[in-house]
């Protein structure tokens, strides 16, 4: 006799974040100093593009510093960790995912207070 079974572990949340994503607004909020709570608005090209592939890898493209990196991806239920390439010292962020519409918020230690929030579009 032979019994499969799925656990909540085995879920693939990996596949519908598969693709290209962009966002053309970046926005801070709660921050300790009032003045840097503020929402950032590309025009022209999108602010950031996010590739994220099957393979558990992604590619991100920052138009605002003309930066761009590679890495590794991991996905629970509610958070990703995009980890460049060689780094060591990656944390995980808080998503969440509605139709096309992914939420990325997250905090850094260099802006006390402020909470981050990206919405994606996928492509």
């Amino acid at each position: 006799m032979l019994f499969l079974g799925c656990s909540k572990d085995d879920e693939d949340f990996l596949t519908p974040l598969v693709g290209t994503w962009e966002t053309s607004e970046i926005s801070t909020s709660g921050c300790t100093d009032p003045n840097d709570n503020e929402t950032l608005t590309c025009t022209g090209l999108p602010c950031i593009v996010v590739t994220i592939n099957s393979n558990s890898t992604y590619t991100f493209q920052n138009n605002i510093d003309q930066s761009s990196e590679t890495g590794t991806v991991t996905v629970t239920a509610t958070t990703i960790n995009l980890c460049e390439t060689g780094a060591t010292d990656c944390e995980a962020e808080t998503y969440s995912l509605s139709g096309d519409k992914l939420t990325i918020t997250f905090t850094e230690d260099d802006s006390p207070g402020c909470l981050f929030t990206i919405v994606f579009t996928k492509q």
